[in-house]
């Protein structure tokens, strides 16, 4: 069995708390702290079980998993999946969900397309290759694509049943008078 979680919070404007968030603080009977419920009570819950089992009548491996960088990067997330043998029969991760349990995830990648393409003036667009151009090619690909997972797969148990597609970030070019390199 594993017991699987993160480590880190996704970022926070302090401005927006009203008490400590790295401090762990009880007002009306609920506990206040950046992650406190994220996680992070996960991993306290896990910790208190363990007083109360013998550890020695366990038969298979009892796995704790701590990943970091989650909120962000995925390296904890990387790094594990760098361990095949890294397999067990069952796992539970403790992501907050309301108390009902939840079966399954959909799950999450991340990728980055980089386009280089040739830097010039503008008033020479023969001269230089334009990466925006490109790119705009690209995306309209990446926005067929999207459509198609919507109308070709689904999973009825997910409140959103299809794949997603988000683009969420673009950069591009220096100068309104220069090709995008």
């Amino acid at each position: 069995l594993m017991l699987a979680g993160h480590t880190d919070t996704v970022p926070f404007d302090e401005s927006r708390w009203s008490l400590d968030p790295f401090k762990l603080t009880l007002k009306d009977d609920k506990l206040f702290g950046l992650g406190s419920i994220d996680m992070k009570g996960f991993f306290a819950f896990i910790f208190d079980a363990l007083h109360s089992i013998d550890l020695s009548k366990i038969k298979q491996p009892l796995i704790i998993l701590a990943t970091a960088d989650e909120e962000t990067t995925m390296a904890g997330a990387q790094q594990i999946s760098q361990h095949p043998n890294l397999k067990p029969s069952r796992c539970i991760i403790g992501e907050p969900t309301d108390m009902a349990p939840v079966f399954m995830h959909k799950g999450h990648m991340s990728s980055v397309i980089r386009v280089i393409g040739k830097a010039g003036h503008s008033s020479d667009p023969d001269a230089g290759l334009n990466a925006i151009e490109i790119m705009h090619l690209v995306t309209g690909n990446l926005l067929k694509l999207k459509q198609h997972l919507k109308n070709n797969y689904s999973i009825e148990h997910f409140a959103v049943p299809y794949p997603t597609l988000n683009l969420g970030h673009i950069h591009g070019g220096d100068n309104a008078n220069r090709i995008c390199g």
